[in-house]
């Protein structure tokens, strides 16, 4: 029930926000407000943008590479009508290419299913959903929180834990 509700509620704020998926590329931290205030999946949704954003990077870069080996192949054919290569040559090449382009065109189908499930927990249609054609470079060292930024996550945790036990207390005394 709180997962259709969610969708509902995703569905209400794409819905309001009308085309602008189609102009803009959803960012991560996009993934995480939709996800946020669509009933608290954040993390399932934010790890469905990081892994569509990831499957369609892979494919772009095996299509690079799959150009490479068709070159690789052409060049094959060439050494064979110079007879610097024989027929078995060629044929271990193209095998490997064929092989290569079965592989690659498996990865572009998963990330097309990548951004099927993205758009399916969105309610959006993967058409208009833009994303960005690859992730963020991870920086070289660990980032550390700002002690600011620390203390008020901290405090937040602390907010929350103390109105749950509000709420549990007064659950309590409601029922007795």
């Amino acid at each position: 029930m709180n997962r259709l509700l969610s969708f509902v509620l995703a569905g209400a704020l794409l819905a309001h926000a009308g085309g602008a998926w189609a102009q803009a590329p959803m960012t991560q931290g996009d993934a995480l407000r939709l996800g946020t205030t669509a009933g608290g999946e954040s993390s399932e949704i934010q790890a469905a943008w990081l892994r569509a954003v990831a499957a369609h990077q892979a494919a772009a870069y095996l299509d690079t590479v799959r150009e490479t080996v068709a070159v690789a192949v052409e060049m094959a054919r060439g050494l064979r009508a110079t007879g610097a290569w024989s027929a078995l040559d060629v044929l271990r090449q193209e095998t490997a290419a064929a092989e290569f382009t079965v592989d690659a065109l498996r990865v572009r189908t998963d990330a097309k299913l990548e951004v099927e499930r993205l758009a399916h927990m969105l309610r959006a249609s993967s058409t208009t959903l833009a994303l960005p054609t690859q992730l963020a470079e991870v920086p070289p060292e660990p980032v550390t929180m700002p002690p600011l930024a620390a203390d008020a996550s901290a405090e937040r945790a602390w907010a929350l834990r103390t109105a749950y036990l509000r709420y549990g207390a007064a659950h309590q005394r409601a029922v007795l």
